[in-house]
C-alpha cells in the first residue's frame, strides 16, 4: 500500500518588518490589472519548510489598477511599484512571499538589512 503523502512542517523562525505599502504579484497570474495586490506595513511571520526554504505570510487586499498594466514598474523580484490610480479592494486574505532557498534567504536578508530606509527588515528568532 503507497505511503501518504506528508505535509511539510513549517516553522515560524521570525518575522519580515514590511516598512512601506507594496503591491505584489498574485500567484500564477500574468503581469496585469487583476493579478496584484497590495500588503500594508506591518510585521509578518517568517516561516521555514522542512527543505530549508524560507518564506512570510502577508495580509493583503486585491489591488484596484484602474490604469494600463504598461504603467506598472518593476521594482525588484516579486514586486511592482503603486500609481496614484491604484487602491486596496475587497476583504484581506493571506498572501505567500516568494519562496527563497536558504541560501538565497540569507543573501537577500544580508542585502535588506545593509539598507537602513529599506522596505523590509527581518528579525530571527529561531
Amino acid at each position: 500500500m503507497p505511503k501518504a503523502a506528508t505535509k511539510p512542517t513549517l516553522t515560524q523562525i521570525g518575522t519580515v518588518e514590511i516598512r512601506r505599502l507594496r503591491v505584489y504579484p498574485l500567484p500564477g497570474g500574468e503581469l496585469s490589472d487583476k493579478d496584484t495586490a497590495q500588503v500594508e506595513p506591518g510585521h509578518y511571520p517568517l516561516m521555514r519548510q522542512d527543505d530549508g526554504s524560507v518564506f512570510w505570510v502577508m495580509t493583503a487586499r486585491k489591488n484596484n489598477h484602474v490604469v494600463e498594466t504598461q504603467n506598472l514598474a518593476h521594482i525588484s523580484p516579486g514586486m511592482f511599484s503603486l500609481g496614484q490610480q491604484d487602491r486596496a479592494v475587497g476583504k484581506p486574505f493571506q498572501l505567500c512571499s516568494k519562496v527563497f532557498d536558504a541560501e538565497e534567504f540569507a543573501e537577500y536578508a544580508v542585502e535588506c538589512a545593509m539598507d537602513e530606509d529599506g522596505p523590509l527588515r527581518f528579525t530571527l528568532t529561531a
